[in-house]
């Protein structure tokens, strides 16, 4: 079918879909409407009437393709940025994992790309069993030289297929996973089960990542807009590692529906899978436990973060990151938790430095750690000593550990779960104002560079060596797996 005529049959047969048999349409104007909480009722059904004209126009197109010329599919299908890494990282002896999702026509894409460069391709599907499905995607195979696997049991051929045969794997991450096979993450304005798949099929074979998706453009051409690869996550748990890596692929997919929400497939039902009490899940605020609420991670500064020196910190060159601290902070940013400091600061109290003195040691710490990749969140600090204290810092307040003050305030910015978080210090003082908060708490004992460490009178719930211990033991209680 010529393009042109392609496009007013689609545009018909799309009309007669929605208007007449409205077969997913309620599916799909829930979904834009939950999607596009700022755009009115007629912008969704606007989106959902376009949307049914690309998909009747993307199943001719697959149809066509078993019979389109080559030339033809070189007119049809364009590509950027795919092709140069793809054939670099081959020379190299490695294969690329191509991560995409069901918008524009995925199906038409990957198959042309195969003519277009000669690079031989996998992809992991569900195979059906007969009917028009299965000799439809028998004649794609026989032209295409494709290799397509059932999910089940297919990790070593799709392993062998990158890193041997130096293959493309063609992958989409927007389908709805079984509550075992996925993690869930936010997506689109809801939580969804989403494949953590190419995390771990890249990190098995050694293959490149390369994000992408495919554009129809007016004229009924098609154009994928791919790269840079991305490079995964360096978390050594595993588990921690492969949400991340999900969250940051399902970010980018919605970035690319919300620029053409008309060509994704809305009438998929992508939000099945429901999350059970307990399961840990990525949103847009973070990191949360279903049904328990939000997970940070508190902690104290001298001694946990920065060295202990034995007399209080007056000037920014004093400070002193300790080492670890600032890479178990960076794997608390990437996965989503609240990172806080909570600290009593009597030097401004006493009048040893003002605010402003303070305010410059922190920027001090914040730009140490940001060297190396990592931040805090919020810094509570409390000025106050109640028998030291100059004129109004003179107080016995609610603030100064141990009383729990400043870690209430922080629960409460941040809308944490004490029972989900974590605090962790090096002192009888931050064990006290943890237990008074609600927060299980973890003491680290290389913090101090004036003495050796004195083991606290009140037992904390655990003493870690460092704080890089410590995150290390909070994430594989909130995520199992072990750090490798």
């Amino acid at each position: 079918m010529p393009t042109p005529l392609l496009l007013r049959v689609g545009s018909v047969l799309g009309w007669i879909w929605y208007h007449v048999i409205p077969l997913r349409r309620n599916d799909a104007l829930i979904a834009v409407a939950r999607a596009f909480p700022e755009k009115t009722p007629e912008e969704h059904r606007r989106i959902v009437k376009a949307n049914f004209v690309h998909l009747v126009r993307a199943l001719f197109e697959v149809v066509g393709f078993v019979a389109y010329p080559v030339e033809r599919l070189k007119k049809l299908v364009r590509f950027e940025g795919l092709a140069e890494p793809v054939l670099a990282a081959r020379a190299e002896g490695r294969g690329t994992v191509c991560l995409s999702a069901h918008i524009g026509s995925f199906e038409l894409s990957m198959g042309t790309f195969h003519f277009l460069t000669g690079v031989p391709i996998v992809i992991v599907a569900r195979i059906p069993k007969g009917g028009i499905s299965r000799s439809l995607l028998e004649a794609v195979r026989d032209r295409t030289g494709m290799i397509v696997l059932p999910p089940k049991g297919s990790l070593p051929k799709v392993v062998h297929a990158l890193t041997e045969e130096r293959r493309i794997l063609g992958f989409v991450t927007d389908q709805n996973m079984p509550k075992k096979r996925g993690v869930f993450v936010d997506f689109l304005g809801e939580i969804a089960c989403t494949t953590p798949g190419f995390s771990v099929i890249a990190r098995k074979s050694g293959a490149i990542v390369v994000p992408g998706w495919n554009e129809r453009l007016a004229d009924g051409t098609h154009l994928g807009h791919f790269g840079p690869p991305i490079t995964l996550s360096t978390d050594p748990n595993p588990r921690v590692a492969a949400l991340n890596d999900t969250w940051r692929v399902s970010q980018m997919t919605e970035a690319w529906i919300r620029a053409k929400p008309e060509q994704w497939f809305w009438v998929h039902r992508r939000w099945k899978s429901k999350p059970d009490a307990g399961q840990v899940v990525r949103t847009a605020r973070g990191l949360e436990v279903w049904g328990q609420g939000r997970v940070g991670v508190l902690l104290d500064r001298d001694g946990t973060i920065n060295r202990e020196l034995g007399h209080s910190v007056l000037a920014p060159d004093e400070l002193e990151l300790i080492p670890g601290a600032a890479d178990a902070i960076r794997r608390l940013n990437e996965t989503g938790v609240v990172v806080a400091v909570t600290t009593n600061q009597a030097p401004v109290g006493r009048g040893q430095i003002t605010e402003a003195d303070l305010d410059a040691i922190h920027q001090r710490m914040r730009e140490l750690l940001a060297k190396e990749g990592a931040h805090i969140d919020a810094i509570d600090y409390c000025p106050h000593h109640p028998t030291e204290g100059l004129g109004a810092f003179k107080t016995a307040c609610e603030c100064r550990k141990p009383s729990p003050g400043l870690l209430n305030t922080a629960t409460k910015r941040w809308g944490l779960n004490p029972r989900v978080s974590l605090f962790v210090g090096d002192r009888d003082t931050d064990v006290k104002a943890a237990r008074a908060a609600g927060y299980p708490v973890t003491l680290v004992s290389n913090g101090w560079a004036h003495k050796p460490w004195e083991p606290p009178t009140e037992p904390p719930d655990h003493i870690a060596e460092s704080l890089p211990d410590a995150i290390d033991r909070f994430l594989e209680k909130r995520f199992g797996g072990r750090t490798e």
